[in-house]
């Protein structure tokens, strides 16, 4: 980057992307961009680098940082994406600078990109760590939770490590711990820079078996033919039944959609939650539309779900000579 880097002094207000730059892979390198974007669009941080604040904090004499090496690297990354002209920019510079600190980053394979940001943010940290010399604390141990221990335990963590990066990105998670059979309780108290998100899936597969025997072109003899619908986990229960009944040439008042779990069959109306992956759903065709809710079952010897005690709908299973 060198003298090309513009500074707050000399950029071009007229010609500035303002962090709409983007960033060129260098083989797999999207992780690394991801996590760079990031962090570029946290206010205070951009600031702080835009304005050269940081340079008044950083620490050379601290072993677990790269002299300011990282910080600097990245304050310069900064400066192209907000003050530069250029739509999109290539941070070779940045890159081979993280990977002289952080061996595992130096190629151009796909990584993780959080573990990317983790390790980024723990590079600028050391960089900036008003710590030189962090003291060997022994921790105490907790049986309860108290906010004054919390405040006790941060005061501690302060210690060993102190930053712009610690005051902005870290916090404190409390864990309780109980002893089912002695009922001991301890209660921890750490810090983290960073808290995994599950998001739940926007799909979701499900696949229904057709009993054989019970739907026009599935003959008795046949085994019973498995459907996968890819469905919207916003979908309902009344559109996978529309689906069946597309598929299955019948309407969709005749389609009995079950789950068959421990010797159990229930029903599953349109007022149920979309069924999960994990159970066994089976269409039966419906001979009278009287509506049903919970019914029991049985096998017969082929081992297809007959319908023992069937609550208000008449089912007529062909594999099954029971009273149904």
């Amino acid at each position: 980057m060198g003298d090309r880097v513009p500074t707050m002094e000399t950029y071009d207000p007229t010609t500035a992307r303002y962090g709409r730059t983007g960033l060129s892979n260098l083989g797999n390198t999207c992780y690394m961009n991801t996590a760079i974007q990031c962090l570029s669009h946290v206010p205070v941080l951009s600031r702080f680098l835009l304005t050269d604040e940081f340079k008044e904090y950083i620490n050379r004499e601290n072993k677990s940082g790269s002299g300011g090496k990282v910080v600097e690297a990245f304050a310069d990354l900064i400066k192209m994406l907000w003050l530069g002209s250029s739509s999109s920019i290539t941070p070779r510079a940045f890159k081979e600078t993280v990977g002289e600190f952080a061996s595992q980053f130096r190629g151009y394979d796909q990584h993780d990109s959080q573990e990317f940001m983790i390790m980024l943010l723990d590079l600028i940290h050391e960089d900036l760590n008003k710590v030189t010399v962090k003291p060997y604390i022994e921790l105490p141990t907790y049986n309860s939770f108290d906010p004054s221990q919390s405040s006790a335990m941060w005061a501690y963590h302060l210690q060993r490590q102190n930053s712009q990066i610690v005051d902005w990105f870290y916090g404190q998670t409390v864990t309780e711990i109980e002893c089912c059979e002695c009922g001991e309780r301890r209660v921890k108290y750490e810090p983290f820079s960073m808290l995994s998100l599950p998001l739940p899936p926007e799909r979701i597969s499900l696949t229904v078996n057709v009993l054989p025997g019970f739907f026009t072109g599935i003959a008795s003899s046949s085994p019973s033919r498995p459907i996968t619908f890819n469905l919207l986990v916003t979908d309902s229960v009344k559109r996978l039944r529309s689906l069946l009944a597309d598929q299955l040439h019948e309407t969709p008042s005749k389609i009995l959609l079950v789950s068959f779990s421990r010797g159990t069959i229930r029903v599953i109306d349109d007022a149920s939650p979309l069924p999960q992956t994990a159970d066994r759903l089976l269409v039966y065709l419906v001979v009278d539309e009287t509506p049903s809710h919970v019914v029991t079952a049985g096998t017969d010897s082929a081992g297809i779900p007959g319908i023992c005690v069937a609550g208000d709908h008449s089912v007529k299973n062909p594999h099954s000579r029971r009273g149904n």
